[in-house]
C-alpha cells in the first residue's frame, strides 16, 4: 500500500477545491474553460454536474 505525507494529502485537497472553485465561477459566468478531451485541449463550457455523497451500496432509509 502506498503512503501519501500529510503534506501531499492537503496539497491534494487544496488543488480539488481550487478546481471546483474554477468550475463553479465558470458555469456561473457561462464561461469557457480548458479540457483535455482525446489527447487535446478543447475549451468548453461546463455543465452542471452531479456529486454522489453516499456510496452506491449504502442502503438509505427515508423517514
Amino acid at each position: 500500500m502506498v503512503k501519501y505525507s500529510e503534506n501531499t494529502m492537503l496539497g491534494l485537497k487544496a488543488l480539488q477545491r481550487a478546481a471546483d472553485k474554477v468550475f463553479e465561477i465558470a458555469r456561473k459566468n457561462n464561461t469557457k474553460i480548458p479540457v483535455w478531451i482525446d489527447g487535446s485541449i478543447q475549451f468548453k463550457i461546463p455543465q452542471k454536474i452531479t456529486k454522489q455523497s453516499v456510496a452506491p451500496d449504502v442502503q438509505v432509509t427515508l423517514s
